[in-house]
C-alpha cells in the first residue's frame, strides 16, 4: 500500500496536482477502514 500511495503522489505531483488532494483521499480511506473492516 505504501508503495502505491507514493506512486500516486509522484504521478499527481508530476501532473501538477496538490499533495493535499492525496491526503484527503488517504483520510477517506482511513475513515472507511476504521468504520468498516477494522471496527
Amino acid at each position: 500500500m505504501a508503495r502505491a500511495d507514493a506512486k500516486k503522489r509522484n504521478l499527481l505531483r508530476a501532473k501538477g496536482y496538490k499533495v493535499i488532494e492525496i491526503r484527503h483521499d488517504d483520510q477517506e480511506v482511513g475513515v472507511a477502514t476504521l468504520s468498516g473492516a477494522r471496527a
